[in-house]
């Protein structure tokens, strides 16, 4: 969208963006809600797909992967709703223990001095096979080395990303 906004104009690129989100919205059912994140970024939200609370309970901090990097929440954080990205999430306990989970995207939603996540999945980077990361890698990279069509290369390339994070989160907490 860069590139469409750089050469073209900003007009066309804005038009790019409402042709997308009426494309999104006409693929929404009724359990699913649509949020723009900022620039060409949206999160949609399937309720009743996963229950499963990872950890539930007061911390001292969180940090969460973003695009741009890492984003430290302490209590009485400002509120915000937060796009998170695929990596390692990291939070305090009460009794100081930090603990260290993989992500695979999602969002945050900090408010009432309470930091709600609800990512695809969460897994204790002990608990990553890492042979099995290295396969959907490589599986990955053989889909995007076949040229298929822009939404194929898409979830190819978050494929990639996602077991190349979950091979370096798994190094990381080898003994």
């Amino acid at each position: 969208l860069d590139r469409v906004n750089r050469e073209q104009g900003k007009e066309l690129g804005d038009a790019v963006i409402r042709a997308c989100v009426a494309r999104m919205e006409r693929a929404l059912t009724d359990d699913m809600c649509m949020f723009r994140v900022g620039g060409d970024e949206f999160v949609v939200v399937i309720h009743g797909t996963h229950d499963k609370k990872f950890y539930e309970g007061r911390v001292r901090s969180i940090i969460l992967p973003m695009a741009d990097g890492e984003k430290g929440v302490l209590p009485h954080h400002e509120e915000m709703f937060l796009a998170v990205s695929i990596g390692e999430m990291h939070f305090q306990k009460e009794d100081g223990e930090w603990v260290d989970v993989f992500v695979s995207g999602g969002f945050a939603e900090i408010s009432n001095n309470r930091c709600q996540v609800l990512v695809m999945t969460v897994e204790l980077p002990e608990e990553i096979d890492y042979n099995r990361a290295m396969e959907a890698k490589e599986r990955a990279e053989e889909e995007l080395r076949q040229k298929r069509s822009i939404q194929e290369y898409y979830h190819s390339s978050v494929s990639l990303a996602r077991a190349i994070e979950r091979m370096k989160a798994a190094q990381r907490h080898m003994h």
